[in-house]
């Protein structure tokens, strides 16, 4: 799976842009940050998109300005972003950030049941996270390095307060959820990708 491929496709599907405007969106909201990706690395993708037929460029001419390259996302690459958006959601391991970055270009790629079913399997793996989380706590104190013990006892209590806070996250999205407040977000069940 490739993250820049999901955030180009997911910026496309939502409108044509070229390159630069695509960066600049991803510096816009915070995606650096969840994804890891620079404007080369855009550039490159948009490359390999086109070439696999997922994207279409055109160029484009303003004014004086250089020509640039203009992209669209094809039926193709609806399909591909939709098949990306659901493996990050199904089977991101270790709750990674990732699973978030789906979400976000999940729009209409994913219905009402499906994305329950997905937040049904991440609060699992939260829960069973802090299962195991509590269980090494508990035996901290088998530690025979004072200073490790030290630092031991504030990493788990970090890792306790991030699941919680994940946890309380995913609860109140499926409220909102089924509370149809962004119903919008979603593709109607039994509607297909055109």
């Amino acid at each position: 799976m490739s993250k820049i491929r999901l955030v180009a496709l997911g910026f496309l599907n939502a409108e044509c842009l070229y390159g630069y405007k695509i960066g600049q969106l991803v510096e816009q909201y915070g995606l650096p940050f969840w994804s890891d990706i620079n404007l080369a690395s855009i550039y490159k993708a948009l490359t390999a998109l086109e070439k696999a037929g997922y994207t279409k460029g055109m160029e484009q001419r303003e004014g004086n300005n250089p020509p640039r390259m203009v992209y669209q996302i094809t039926n193709k690459g609806k399909a591909y972003l939709q098949k990306l958006v659901k493996a990050y959601l199904s089977s991101t391991p270790n709750l990674e950030r990732e699973w978030w970055l789906a979400l976000f270009f999940g729009r209409r790629m994913i219905s009402k049941e499906e994305l329950s079913t997905y937040l049904d399997i991440r609060i699992a793996q939260i829960k069973e996270l802090e299962k195991t989380l509590k269980e090494h706590s508990e035996n901290q104190s088998d530690c025979p390095d004072p200073f490790l013990s030290f630092i031991f006892e504030h990493q788990m209590s970090l890792g306790e307060r991030f699941l919680k806070a994940e946890h309380k996250n995913l609860l109140e999205l499926a409220t909102d959820i089924s509370a149809n407040k962004h119903d919008d977000y979603f593709r109607p069940a039994g509607d297909k990708l055109k």
